[in-house]
């Protein structure tokens, strides 16, 4: 951060309840450090993640503001909603998120040699084999007492012992690849209703792909056959026209005041790939501050 950081407390003004925050200014999930490394980090030469979208991550984008200071706020993470964009005084600098050029792809092989794609950061090599392929339905716990939507892989759900060793095609997104990973599976293939330009890191060999476009098609194939395979191939990077508004980004109209007019000041050229699991961002690149995992703009 350039040194620019010379003190930092902790408040909680809200008076509903106990916060389940921990009582302390140091960044525990990652998402301010990568946000404030946007707006005041130096460039980092080199950075990818585990050798996906390497280049120059910059942050920086305040600057050229040498004299005074500047208030810069969230427009908000409430998109494509309308009306939703927050900090819209005339005195602040109102940011919204863009993204970067390039799109994060998967490409999924089905035993009988169907190839489609999916997409989201997969770091994982399958090694070219494949797997065996089931879903939820197929991979049912007969003796388990959890509820939940079986299709979905909810915890609880699936058997360990028809999960082990084998890729499972889960409808829904609520943390499958952290499922299948407490169940040995080799991987998951996620199916979403709509696309999405917000990618994610996955725990194991994982990919996200449309239901209408090629779910489905997924699904018969396991039901097609009596000994369904497939491998996820580790993700790769296709350019694509940029930037255009994230899906998540708040979108106006401001409804503070109508004599207000006012567009988000900026938007940051970076998409942010955020996750927990702060080891697996740093470890391509010790530079990067400990979440700062910014993917980088093309050199």
């Amino acid at each position: 951060m350039s040194s620019k950081v010379i003190g930092a407390r902790y408040y909680h003004l809200d008076n509903y309840g106990s916060s389940t925050d921990e009582p302390t200014p140091v960044d525990t999930d990652g998402h301010g450090t990568h946000t404030a490394s946007t707006a005041a980090g130096i460039p980092v030469k080199d950075s990818s993640v585990y050798g996906i979208a390497k280049g120059t991550a910059r942050g920086g984008s305040f600057h050229a503001m040498r004299k005074g200071i500047l208030t810069s706020c969230a427009g908000g993470n409430d998109g494509p909603t309308l009306a939703t964009v927050q900090n819209v005084a005339p005195w602040i600098l109102t940011v919204g998120a863009s993204s970067i050029d390039r799109q994060f792809t998967s490409t999924i092989k089905l035993g009988d040699g169907t190839i489609t794609s999916g997409y989201g950061i997969n770091t994982f090599s399958m090694k070219n084999k494949m797997y065996p392929f089931t879903n939820g339905a197929h991979a049912t716990n007969l003796t388990g007492n959890d509820y939940g939507n079986i299709s979905a892989c909810d915890s609880g759900t699936l058997g360990k012992n028809k999960v082990k060793g084998k890729i499972v095609y889960c409808l829904g997104d609520s943390s499958q690849d952290h499922t299948i990973r407490m169940l040995d599976g080799a991987g998951t293939i996620v199916a979403i209703d709509e696309p999405s330009d917000n990618y994610l890191l996955t725990l194991i060999p994982a990919t996200y792909v449309v239901r209408s476009k090629n779910g489905d098609k997924l699904d018969r194939y396991i039901n097609s056959t009596r000994n369904p395979h497939a491998v996820i191939y580790k993700t790769r990077t296709v350019h694509m026209a940029a930037p255009f508004v994230a899906s998540f980004s708040s979108r106006g109209p401001q409804l503070t005041n109508r004599n207000i007019l006012k567009v988000k000041s900026i938007f940051s050229p970076l998409f942010a790939v955020y996750f927990p699991l702060l080891s697996l961002l740093t470890a391509s690149n010790p530079r990067l501050s400990m979440a700062s995992p910014t993917l980088p703009l093309q050199d």
